[in-house]
This record gives structure tokens, sequence and C-alpha cells, in this order.
């Protein structure tokens, strides 16, 4: 499969995960899901660490409590029963009690009472005075919507199923049995809607119409319920604390005080009985502390222990939601499907492009976008669940992300491995980065080209005749330290030839300042052929003689070369061809005749300048080369003293070869044998040989016309 290709079905793979990932959320598919749920729940947790809690609340609950209902000795009327005596079926006259004492003076007292009893009882199987003393208090406020019924699944009993302001109380959780919703109507037995026990009590429905008519104001027919803390935190009241106060003058003043313009909610805290459990199930539980009012200390009607909330307190909050125009509605299928669709196919096409390390963390500031972003939405009242479009972009990553470790990433592990051996670590990851900019089909390039060789190795080789395994060994040692040195400078190893080896430099990737790096790679060989010596110090072969110190000579030219595939169709390699390469193996075999470690050329000492020690040793024309070169040899600074001593070394030097130069040979011999044990002894074979030469010349004049080079006779 070529790159084209690849790239063509990555694409098409990318479109179709994410068109099919958005098929469920299109269908509407988990609108209610338990998934969902914690999406939302933690979603409001999170929001809530950025949002200031409100310390006041438009509600306030009377609980119908244990204490009140199994403890408390207060009369009840003039039933002569203590409130504790009386079944809860007949607590019509306490109930009646309390509507007479709140709402009296309808300025002074609560905005409206609802009732989250439901009445259905029979009274003529009771005691038929006792319910007569309540409809007695309820419908003396006939005319107003200052008392709201409640009513569940059946209807209530008459005369309050004629009631006009009765509103569904009941409640519909989300798959998981979480209450998160609440809304402006809710459905009944024969299919119509009527307007919620919540949405009549915030006042924002118009009763004037009747159901399923009313109208109930801005409050959506759903919306989410989004709170800041914990729902028991509304204030709230025990039963028979208030209808104690309410008895006592000075303390019902203070306490209508407290209600004034609240929305007084009376409904069952019972241990266990009503439970819910709704959206802030992952807040810290907060139960509201009661104040002393009037001089009366009030108790909470919540359980200790109590898990879950009591569902008048559910009703509470939609209250206060509704009242504060906090009521995010869920955004349409058509939205959320579109969002999983832009997610998962980004996220497809970055795989494709992306390392995993980043892609991971790509990822992860996607998610977090996502959820920072719903978070956001809900200030505008907008719910967007972002579970479906992380889980949907998850998974394409995923089945991206194996597509391409199938098919691109394996060319790259293929590449990696044929390149390990002869390119640096981070050139493979350069190359598996941007395969793209490989080209091995055959290029011409600037190359810097080295040779290096083991000087003497015939006479090594003779030592481990009956030790061939001994040989390998010694040369494995050797060709390793220097073949790391190329590695760590960014050289690709062309080949070994026997104890030789071949690399170049700025190929198969561009490297700048190559023949530095060259250079610098080639004094580090150096360092470490000086270090095997001192290491296999006192080693002796089979035969018992001492070991032979390895030297090595080291040619480098800078050049126009080809480099690319060279082979046939059933092998090849990747290796450079030119006249620049036959120069560096020219000036490697001349090091020995030089005396010296290091030759480089002239394209590479000039890129050079004066960044490493240079010195010009002369020109010289090599075998099966007519022009002739300037040559110069490469020292290493460490070890070589003060820079003016090394200033004044090499100014000498450089007045030898002009003398040479010049044909003036006492001159020379006299400034040679001066410069003999400068650069702490390092040049001196350069220098005898000159002296050679000198010698051979005074023998054969060269001619007026000499123009100083020296024609190689060997390779």
């Amino acid at each position: 499969m070529t790159a084209l290709q690849k790239k063509i079905a990555g694409a098409f793979l990318a479109i179709l995960l994410a068109a099919a990932a958005s098929i469920p959320p299109l269908m509407g598919y988990g609108r209610t899901s338990s998934l969902g749920g914690y999406n939302f729940d933690l979603t409001v947790l999170l929001r809530s660490l950025f949002t200031s809690v409100s310390s006041s609340s438009n509600v306030v609950v009377i609980g119908l409590d244990e204490v009140s209902l199994m403890e408390s000795e207060l009369e009840v009327g003039n039933s002569g029963y203590a409130l504790r005596e009386l079944p809860r079926g007949l607590l019509q006259p306490a109930i009646a009690e309390l509507i007479n004492g709140l709402m009296e003076n309808e300025k002074s007292g609560p905005n409206r009472l609802g009732f989250d009893i439901f009445f259905v009882w029979r009274p003529e199987l009771f005691m038929g005075q006792f319910d007569k003393i309540l409809r007695s208090a309820i419908f003396d406020f006939n005319d107003s919507d200052k008392i709201i019924l409640g009513r569940g699944k059946r209807p209530l009993s008459k005369p309050y199923s004629e009631w006009d302001n009765v509103g569904g109380a009941l409640f519909i959780p989300d798959d998981d049995g979480v209450l998160r919703r609440g809304g402006s109507h809710s459905k009944v037995e024969k299919g119509d809607a009527e307007p919620t026990f919540s949405a009549l009590l915030s006042g924002k429905c118009d009763i004037s119409s009747t159901a399923p008519e009313m109208e109930c104001g801005n409050i959506p027919k759903e919306f989410m319920l989004l709170q800041n803390s914990s729902l028991t935190a509304i204030p709230a009241y025990r039963l028979a604390d208030v209808l104690s106060c309410l008895r006592e003058p000075d303390c019902k003043s203070s306490l209508l005080g407290h209600l004034r313009d609240k929305i007084v909610l009376v409904g069952t805290t019972w241990p266990g009985e009503d439970i819910k459990i709704s959206s802030d199930r992952f807040f810290t539980r907060q139960v509201f502390e009661p104040p002393s009012i009037g001089g009366r200390q009030f108790g909470s009607p919540i359980a200790p222990h109590e898990r879950g909330t009591p569902g008048v307190f559910v009703h509470g909050a939609l209250i206060d939601a509704m009242l504060t125009n906090r009521m995010p509605v869920q955004v349409s299928s058509k939205f959320i499907a579109g969002l999983t669709f832009i997610t998962s196919i980004l996220m497809a096409s970055l795989a494709l492009l992306l390392g995993p390390v980043i892609l991971s963390g790509v990822f992860l500031v996607g998610v977090g976008t996502l959820i920072l972003g719903g978070m956001f939405a809900l200030e505008f009242n907008w719910w967007v669940p972002t579970w479906m479009p992380i889980i949907a972009t998850l998974s394409i990553t995923l089945l991206t992300y194996t597509f391409r470790y199938v098919t691109e990433d394996r060319s790259k592990r293929q590449l990696r491995r044929d390149f390990a051996h002869y390119l640096s670590p981070q050139i493979i990851d350069r190359l598996a980065t941007a395969p793209g900019r490989l080209t091995l089909g055959g290029e011409t390039k600037m190359l810097s080209v080295m040779f290096s060789d083991i000087r003497g190795f015939t006479t090594i080789s003779e030592q481990y005749q009956s030790d061939p395994e001994g040989l390998i060994a010694l040369v494995n040692q050797y060709l390793d330290p220097l073949t790391q040195s190329v590695l760590e400078h960014g050289g690709t190893i062309d080949k070994y030839i026997g104890d030789s080896i071949m690399a170049f430099w700025n190929a198969p990737m561009d490297i700048e300042d190559h023949e530095l790096r060259s250079c610098r790679a080639a004094l580090d060989m150096q360092r470490k052929i000086n270090a095997l010596n001192q290491g296999l110090m006192g080693n002796h072969g089979l035969d018992g003689s001492p070991h032979t110190p390895l030297h090595i000579g080291i040619g480098i030219n800078t050049g126009s070369c080809v480099v690319g595939n060279l082979g046939s169709k059933q092998r090849f390699d990747y290796s450079v061809l030119g006249d620049a390469v036959n120069l560096a193996s020219r000036l490697e075999g001349q090091t020995r005749g030089y005396g010296v470690h290091i030759l480089i050329g002239p394209e590479t000492a000039q890129a050079l300048g004066e960044r490493l020690l240079v010195l010009p040793l002369g020109k010289i024309a090599v075998m099966g080369k007519a022009e002739a070169v300037e040559i110069h040899t490469l020292l290493d600074s460490e070890g070589l003293g003060h820079v003016d001593d090394v200033g004044v070394s090499k100014s000498r030097h450089e007045a030898i070869l002009k003398e040479y130069g010049q044909q003036c040979w006492d001159e020379a011999e006299g400034s040679i044998n001066s410069a003999l044990g400068s650069f702490e002894g390092r040049m001196d074979g350069y220098y005898k040989m000159l002296l050679e030469r000198i010698r051979n010349l005074r023998e054969a004049p060269p001619g007026d016309d000499w123009d100083g080079v020296y024609s190689a006779e060997t390779k």
C-alpha cells in the first residue's frame, strides 16, 4: 500500500467511523441512560467548585417527621389526642391548624403553601368531623393560588379533587433511578398533561386557564435539576415545633417573619419514606440547622442517618430553580450527533498523524474541553451530554490508531529495523516521524564522507593465526566504540569492510554542520581508541605475545555524492558514490605516510573555519585523480596547553610550509627541527616525513616551476 493509498484509506476510515458513532445519539439513544446521568451529576459537582453557593432559598419545608408523629405530646385541636396518638390518616386537624396559623394574614405570611401529601382517604370511613375541619381551612382560599395540593397516580378524594390548584407531584427518574428532571407539565393516566406541583407553587402558571392548556411562563416542559449544593440544605422545620410556635403570639410573629414571602412545602420526612436519589448525590451532605425563633429552639425534621433525600426537598429545589431561572434544557439529538461526528472525525484524523504520547495529551485536552464546555453551557441554560462524544472519540481513536499501527506504523517499524545498525537513534526518530523526507531511490547531495582503518592490521592478524575467534573479538571490540562515535554525532554507517568503517553525514536526513559533526566524530574515535589501548594493556595472545596497540587512520572529505539504494533486486545497500567518496578513501590511505591520524579534504577544512584546530599539510595528487587538492590534518585541542602556545606553534607550522613550497630547504629544515615537539609531539611524524622529502628533493631538484604538489604513488 502506497503512502497516498494509506492516507486515502485512513481518511475514509475516519469519516466512516465518525458517521457510525453519530447514529446512536441521532436516534435518541442514551438520553436518560446511567452514563448520561453520571455525566450530568459529575458536571454539576465540578460546576459547584467554581460557583458560589447562595445562602438563601425561596422555599421552606415543614416535615412530618418521626419525632413529631411519634413523640410529640402536643394536643391536636380540641380532640383530646396528642399528636403522637393520632394515626397518620387522622392528621386533618393538625394540617388545618397549620393552614390557619400560617395563612391568616396573607400579607405577613408565606407566599404559597403546598402539600406534598396526597389527600386520598375516604373520610366517611373515619372521623368525618376531622376532615370537615381541614376542608373548611382549605376552601377558605378557593379563589386564590395560595394553597397548592399535590397528587400522585390516584385522583384525590372528594372534595379535594375539585380543588382548582392541584399539580402532579410524581417524579419520573432516569434509567438509573436518579431524579434529575423537572418541568412545567407531567402526564396523568389518560395521557393528558397537567401542570406540575412545583410549577404551580412557583406562581408562573396562569391559573385562570385549565389543564392541560395552562401556560407556565418560561418554565420548559422538561429541564435538568441544577443545584449548587445538597438539597437537604433547604431550610426545614418539624411539624410539631411549628404548631407549638403558632400557639404563642411572640413566637408566631417571629416565625411568620422567617416565612414571609416564602413558599412553604409540607411533606413527609419519615425515615425511609418517599426517599429519593437526586443529582446532588456526589455533593457533601448538608442539613439545615434550624435557628432559635421567638426564644424556641427548632429541630431538624430529617433523620440523622437518613440516606437519600425526602421527595419534598426535590420539589423545593425545582421551585428554587424555576424562580431563579436555573433550568437547563438538554440539547437536541441532532446537536449531540453533530458534536459526536465532529469530535470523532477530528480525533481520528489526529490519530493518523500524531504519536501515542502527544495523541494521548491531545485526547485528554479534548475531553477536558468537552467537559468544561458542557459546564459552561449550563450557565446559558443548556445541558450538553458529553459522555457519548467522549466514548465515541476514545473508541474511534483506538480503532484508527490500530489501523495506523497495522499499516503505516508497520512500515516505520520496518524502517527502524533496517536503519538501526547504521543510523543514530535520533535520526531514526526523525525518519519515523517524517518518512516522506527519506529518499532511497537515489539523489545527489553534499555529503561528508569518512573512511577509518586499522593501521598494520596484517601484522596484528598474524598474531592471532591460532586464535581466529580472538581476532574477531578484538575487531568487534574496536568497531563498537568507533561506531558509537559515528552514530552519536549524527552519522550514517555505510558499511564495514573488514577492519574498516565507511560512514557519511547529511543523508538520509539533512544535518546542519555535517562537516563539523564528522570531524568531531573523528576526534572522538581517536580518544576512544586510546582508551581501548589503555584497557587492553597487559593482555597477551595465546602464544604469549603482548597486545599490540591499535592505531587508526581517518580520511574525511566533503563533496557532491550520489546517495541511495545501490545493488540488485535481491540485495541492496543504502550507500554513496562519487569522486568525493574516492578522495576520502585515498586520504585515509595517506595518513600513515603523512605521519598523522586524520586527513581532511579542502571543502571540509573550509567549512570548519576556526571551530577546530586544523593545520594545512600542502597539496597532494592522489592516485586516480589528476587534479591536486589541499589537504589538512585535525588535532584534538585537549591537552595542548595555553592557547597562545598553540598559536605560536601554528604560525611556525605555516612558515615551514611556505619555506618548503619556495624550495628554501635550509630554512625549512631549521624551522622543522625547531618545531619538533610542538603540539605535544603530535606533528613530529609529519615533520620527519618533510625532512625526508627535502633530502630527496635536494638530490633531485624539482625545478623552478615546481608547485609543491606531492604525487602519491600508493593508495
